[in-house]
This record gives structure tokens, C-alpha cells and sequence, in this order.
């Protein structure tokens, strides 16, 4: 008798790259050093279209653009 595997090719169908996928690959994006925007925007875009109430794909796509080409976090920076 043969076992039969627990995860096959099958079960990892496109429904199993939930829109949680698509969004931690737009942070991913995001926070590379230099972002890549695109990217990270295409990624938020892919989980808005799996979930379209889904809030922090609808907040990823802002805050994709909103990094500064250098990457620097202007609210990090020390002051004086």
C-alpha cells in the first residue's frame, strides 16, 4: 500500500496563494533597498483583486509610492 503525499501539485493551486501572499510580497517590495515600486504595487494590486475589501492591500498601494526613492524612512530619521 502507498501513501499518498499530503501536499500535492493540485492543492497548491492558485487558491492557495490567498491574497495574504500578494500582500507580504508588496512589503517585501517595498522595503528593499531601493524599493522596487512597481512591483510592490503590481503585488497589491493581485491581493485587491482576490479580496477588494481587503484593507491593508487597499493602504499597500499608497504606501508603495509614498517611500522615498532612497529608501530612508523620514520618521526614523534622529533629530539635531
Amino acid at each position: 500500500m502507498r501513501a499518498s503525499p499530503s501536499c500535492s501539485k493540485s492543492s497548491l493551486a492558485p487558491t492557495a496563494r490567498g491574497r495574504g501572499t500578494f500582500i507580504n510580497l508588496g512589503w517585501l517590495y517595498r522595503n528593499l533597498r531601493p524599493p522596487k515600486v512597481a512591483e510592490s504595487v503590481a503585488a497589491y494590486e493581485k491581493a485587491r483583486k482576490l479580496d477588494p475589501k481587503s484593507a491593508q492591500a487597499a493602504l499597500g498601494v499608497p504606501l508603495a509610492y509614498a517611500r522615498p526613492a532612497s529608501g530612508a524612512r523620514p520618521w526614523c530619521q534622529p533629530c539635531g
